[in-house]
Parts: structure tokens; C-alpha cells; sequence
């Protein structure tokens, strides 16, 4: 009775590793699946960037440029203000010149 206790619960054992092992098996199919998956990912990240053809490469260097565009154009209008305000200065200048000679 006891040698049949023994081999009982041995089977229920090898039973339940096989039943682990089966498992673990199943986890590890699904991980590398999706390590397989994640890495193709990378790799097309990686290419679009490459490439610059990353939507969020794009919006983010449209952004930027659209910003500089701006900022560009303010500096240009700034410096147009200056321009003609330092010719009327000139020639008020000149004018002034002219009348005291």
C-alpha cells in the first residue's frame, strides 16, 4: 500500500510538472512572439527615422520650422521697423545739415 502511495503521488507530481513545463512552454512562445514583434517595431522606428518619414519626426520638425518661419519673419519685420526709422533719422539729419549750411 505504501509502494502504491508513492507512485500515486509521484505521478500526480510528474503529472503536474508536465503540466508547468506545458505552461512555461506556452509563456515563452507568446514572449518571444512578442519580442519578435517589439523588434520589428524598432526596426521600422528605426528606418522611418532614417528616412525622416516618422509621422512624429515629421509633425515635430513641421512644428519646428513653422516656429522658426515665425520667428524669422518677426525679426525680418523688426529689423525693416529699424530700417525706416533710422532713414527718416538720416534724413531729418540731412535736412537739418542742409539748413544750417
Amino acid at each position: 500500500e505504501r509502494e502504491k502511495l508513492k507512485e500515486e503521488i509521484q505521478l500526480k507530481h510528474e503529472n503536474e510538472m508536465s503540466a508547468l513545463k506545458l505552461e512555461l512552454d506556452g509563456e515563452r512562445g507568446c514572449l518571444e512572439t512578442a519580442l519578435q514583434e517589439e523588434k520589428e517595431k524598432f526596426r521600422s522606428l528605426q528606418v522611418d527615422l532614417d528616412r525622416n518619414e516618422n509621422p512624429q519626426v515629421l509633425m515635430l520638425r513641421q512644428r519646428l520650422e513653422a516656429e522658426y518661419d515665425g520667428e524669422l519673419q518677426k525679426a525680418k519685420d523688426c529689423m525693416s521697423a529699424e530700417i525706416k526709422k533710422l532713414s527718416t533719422l538720416m534724413q531729418e539729419q540731412s535736412l537739418a545739415q542742409q539748413r544750417l549750411q
